[in-house]
């Protein structure tokens, strides 16, 4: 077995899903015989709990409400858990499940090992294809389209996405369609990226003030992981319709849609089945997922190789002003006592609060400042889509203060 990456999995981790459980994990459930449930208010337990279900069903639930476990003569014989109930795109939904073990030890028969998945013709003609989108420059046309219920026809389904996709080595972006304030992308320029947006005002394509970082705060230098993964899955694994389509349905589909996804939906990951057509040439002309019952995403590839012409000149993106320039301000509040204070935000390096210097000052590249001054932490936000200021502090013990300028509380004054 591989992951999603293509690593090889340690066999141990199919062996036995309560490995790491002891009896302390769980609690007899009163007047029931037998029966035990995993300590859920323990959140190491749940997230193991979690695991286990998602080792056992092949599904990842973020949330579990109970998990019981039935036992007889000192083994177990059923394993039954629920899920709150919690909204989804098609509205809410409860999962509820009773897993019975039905046969163990020397009843069980051995495994019958599957035949290799034959190696036609037309696979080599697939890989081909797949492997020459996972490294030329794109451009493409992506829309999902959906039903209000599954009653309803593709024709009658409507759009929820429609992009117009661009890979290059050094630039990549999703422009939006339908609502062009929600465009993104990222460019890399000496060796650093910056992300793409897009200016409604002005209609002008955008580039971040500061370079773009991961998680670890580190500065991304390549794109290598926005255009997914056209090799998350062998060939083999297709269907040949004829010697342009290909198809591979099943929960694996999921995992395929996903990687193949141009525009990084999460939703690709819950598709059922995924169709490649080739063109005349046996380059890829569509991919297209779906559900089979409520969305379908067609990607339409026009443009492979080549130079991709982008819809603005990199050298023109206007460079957005310094975000740390709207935090620029004096901050007066009065706490609790009536006592009135004040922080004067000069520059990253220069913060002071009733006089005194701020240490440790850091910021997001963002929206978010945060400085210590004496015992206190504090953090000053700017919420840029409401045109407010937040200012939170923290103290020894359980001190607590939080200061709005938003029109409703009008705790903090801004200057």
């Amino acid at each position: 077995m591989t992951d999603d990456e293509g690593n090889v999995q340690d066999f141990e981790e199919y062996i036995n899903p309560f490995k790491d459980l002891t009896v302390y994990d769980f609690e007899a459930v009163e007047g029931e015989e037998g029966v035990f449930s995993l300590r859920m208010d323990l959140p190491s337990v749940e997230e193991k709990a979690i695991e286990i279900v998602s080792g056992l069903t092949n599904y990842i639930f973020p949330e579990l409400s109970s998990f019981e476990v039935e036992t007889v003569n000192g083994q177990i014989t059923t394993i039954m858990f629920e899920t709150p109930k919690f909204e989804t795109y098609f509205g809410f939904e409860r999962y509820v499940a009773n897993l019975e073990i039905v046969e163990r030890g020397a009843e069980v028969a051995d495994l019958k090992f599957p035949e290799p998945l034959p190696t036609l013709e037309g696979h080599e003609t697939l890989l081909a294809a797949l492997e020459e989108i996972n490294t030329e420059n794109l451009k493409a046309k992506y829309v999902q389209i959906d039903k209000y219920d599954s009653s309803q026809t593709w024709e009658e389904a409507e759009s929820s996405l429609d992009f117009d996709c661009y890979f290059t080595k050094d630039t990549f972006l999703l422009k939006d369609n339908l609502d062009p304030r929600y465009t993104a992308g990222v460019t890399v320029i000496d060796e650093q990226a910056y992300e793409i947006g897009y200016d409604e005002a002005s209609g002008n394509y955008t580039r971040a003030f500061y370079p773009v970082t991961d998680e670890n705060g580190s500065e991304i230098t390549d794109l290598t992981n926005t255009r997914g993964n056209f090799l998350i899955a062998a060939p083999e694994h297709f269907s040949i319709i004829d010697d342009k389509h290909f198809e591979i349905t099943g929960v694996y589909a999921g995992t395929v849609a996903y990687y193949f996804d141009l525009a990084q939906n999460a939703f690709s990951a819950s598709m059922t089945k995924v169709s490649i057509e080739l063109d005349d040439n046996n380059k890829v002309k569509t991919i297209e997922f779906t559900d089979e019952m409520f969305s379908k995403v067609t990607m339409t590839f026009e443009q492979i190789g080549g130079t991709v012409e982008m819809p603005f000149n990199l050298d023109e993106l206007v460079v957005e002003e310094d975000p740390f320039l709207a935090l620029v301000h004096t901050y007066k509040y009065t706490d609790e006592s009536g006592t009135e204070h004040n922080i004067v935000v000069t520059s990253q390096s220069d913060i002071k609060v009733d006089g005194v210097a701020a240490t440790n000052i850091s910021f997001d590249k963002l929206d978010t400042i945060t400085f210590e001054a004496g015992d206190h932490t504090y953090e000053i936000r700017f919420m840029s889509y409401s045109k407010y200021y937040t200012l939170t502090i923290e103290g020894p013990g359980d001190f607590y203060e939080y200061y709005s300028s938003a029109a409703y509380d009008g705790s903090l004054t801004v200057k």
